[in-house]
This record gives structure tokens, sequence and C-alpha cells, in this order.
């Protein structure tokens, strides 16, 4: 009986250890959706989104990049179309050489862009794009007129207008 206990825990924390730490399938997320790319700091990033970012429930990104970036931290997060942060920032991650992140859109919020932060050196940059609708499909392309940087000056506001 004890052993069947311990293999038990065994299993639990070996589960609660991989899902905390990320150690899953980018597929377990749901369907990939190609965001666009953003050019931060002179460098390309390539965002790709994972199910649907909704309210109160975890969302996964994976960003690719045209640059090793070993002496960048780069962040993650939503924002509402008024531009108030909507999740708290995650730090991407490497996972099968790609940047993952998860974020938890706060309730009664409606996630409308997420924004990338790149910290390198002395250097702050960011640049976003917008969520595609929620309903969309794996594959649907994204507005041909937006996928660029929007060259936010501070955490508040979506740096132009349309």
């Amino acid at each position: 009986m004890k052993q069947h206990i311990k293999n038990t825990l065994g299993i639990l924390v070996s589960t609660i250890v991989f899902t905390t730490l990320g150690v899953c399938e980018s597929s377990d997320h749901g369907k990939s959706l190609h965001l666009g790319s953003v050019n931060v700091l002179d460098v390309d990033y390539s965002i790709t989104q994972f199910g649907k970012l909704s309210p109160g429930k975890e969302g996964a990104f994976e960003v690719t990049t045209s640059k090793e970036n070993s002496n960048s931290s780069v962040y993650l997060w939503a924002e509402s179309e008024d531009g108030q942060k909507i999740s708290a920032p995650s730090k991407g991650h490497i996972e099968k050489g790609k940047l993952h992140f998860h974020l938890l859109p706060n309730e009664n919020t409606t996630p409308y862009r997420i924004v990338l932060r790149v910290r390198e050196g002395d250097k702050d940059a960011r640049g976003s794009l917008p969520l595609i609708a929620n309903d969309a499909k794996a594959g649907d392309e994204q507005e041909k007129d937006h996928g660029h940087d929007h060259g936010h000056d501070d955490d508040h506001g979506h740096g132009h207008d349309h």
C-alpha cells in the first residue's frame, strides 16, 4: 500500500513540475494561428498564438526570431483596445528552440493586442500586433496592413492613430 501511495505521489509531483515548467507540446494549447511579425531593435520577431485567448484563461504563444537572443530578455503581455495592460508580462523561455509564453488575461477584459518587449543592455523597445478574432481558424491570414511595429513609448497607449 505504501509503495502505491509513493508511486501515485511521484506521478502527481512529476505532472505538477512538468506543467509548471511548461514542458508540453505547443499543440496541447490548441490550434496555431500566425499573428504576424514585428521588428524590435532591428530584429524580426514572428508571433504565433495557440488556441483562443480568453479572459481568465491561460493562452500560449511562440515567438521565433531572426537572431539569437542570448543577451536579450523578451516579454509578452495582452492589452485591451484602449492600451491598458490586461495580463501580467510573461518572460519568454526557450522551448524546442523557440521562445514560449503563457498569458492569463484578467477576468472581464477583452484582449485586443499583444505587446512584445525586448530588453538588451541599456536598450528597451516594444512592438505589438492585434489579436485576430478569436474565432478565426488556423491558417487564416492576418489583416495585410497591420503587421508592423507600433512604437510604444510607455505601458499605456497604442503609439499611433489609424
